[in-house]
Parts: C-alpha cells; structure tokens; sequence
C-alpha cells in the first residue's frame, strides 16, 4: 500500500466509524458471529505478497462491505 492508498483507506475508515456511530440505534445488540470467528480466517503466517484491501474488508466485515462499495459504509459490525 503506497501512502496516497494508505490516506484513502484512511479516511474511508474514518467515515465507516463515525456512520457506525451515528446508527448505533438500528444496530443488534448482540453479535451474529461465533466468539473468535476471526481467528478461523486468518492465516498461520503472515502472506509474503500485500493482499487486496477490500478482499480483507470483506472477509472481516462482509455484511459492512457487501451492501455498499463506495468509502462510506453502513451496517452492523455484529
């Protein structure tokens, strides 16, 4: 990630908390996932070649990233 990337995904990032913040009224109390369902999707070792930001995004928040491709997301983060 070059660092005209790095400020992008930034402040997409940025956007994505503070829309979360401001829905927290609609969002489930409790989690869809299972306790340490992350654990499950990472890999053993670190890849030695950089992987697609939105490739990780959607395997760590797929309801956040499957709605809306755009650099504000809603939803729930579970």
């Amino acid at each position: 990630m070059d660092i005209e990337e790095f400020r992008h995904r930034g402040k997409e990032m940025v956007d994505f908390i503070c829309e979360y913040i401001n829905t927290l009224d609609k969002k489930r109390v409790t989690a869809d996932v299972e306790p340490c369902y992350l654990r499950k999707l990472l890999p053993s070792e670190a890849p030695e070649e950089p992987e697609d930001w939105d490739k990780i995004m959607a395997a760590v928040l797929p309801e956040e990233t499957s709605t809306k491709r755009s650099s504000r997301r809603t939803g729930r983060l579970g």
